[in-house]
């Protein structure tokens, strides 16, 4: 299988996920009375013609199980976590400056940051959230079986911010 070309929450509500990658060629699965609308939007995205093969919704829904499965170990799992982490670590720079955020009534973009702190701890199956606060720096960690994983690293003048909003 392939690292999931879509995000999991636009294929799950709009059945539609991408099986493979080849020869210029997108393999999708639509789930029945999916919306074809979608189907064009994911060959915009790609851009390449899509190939398409329909399952009833119990089939769709055990494949998009095991296509977004992050159970993996080894370097694949290692690969996609350091990819995941790289998408927390651009919305984290989306965050103004401390002195701005203060200032500002606009919390998007931490609250952009947040949503997808809790995506990612669904899509761990994450038991636990730790936000914890150091000397300089906060950490975020998630409790996956058992073990404590990093995820993100946010200023620590973000801390309270944070922590206020979860």
């Amino acid at each position: 299988m392939i690292k999931p070309a879509v995000p999991y929450a636009f294929a799950k509500a709009n059945g539609i996920v991408v099986t493979d990658l080849a020869d210029g060629l997108a393999h999708v699965v639509v789930r029945n009375g999916a919306h074809m609308g979608a189907l064009a939007e994911v060959r915009r995205t790609l851009g390449m013609p899509l190939q398409a093969k329909r399952l009833n919704a119990d089939e769709f829904d055990d494949l998009l199980s095991a296509l977004y499965n992050t159970a993996d170990s080894g370097a694949a799992a290692l690969a996609d976590d350091l990819a995941q982490d790289l998408d927390l670590s651009r919305l984290l720079q989306d965050i103004p400056r401390v002195e701005d955020l203060l200032e500002s009534q606009n919390d998007a973009p931490l609250i952009r940051l947040i949503n997808a702190l809790f995506t990612q701890a669904l899509r761990d199956g994450a038991s636990d959230i730790h936000i914890d606060p150091f000397e300089t720096r906060s950490v975020v960690r998630l409790r996956v079986d058992g073990t404590l994983r990093d995820l993100i690293e946010p200023a620590r003048a973000l801390h309270a911010a944070i922590v206020s909003r979860v």
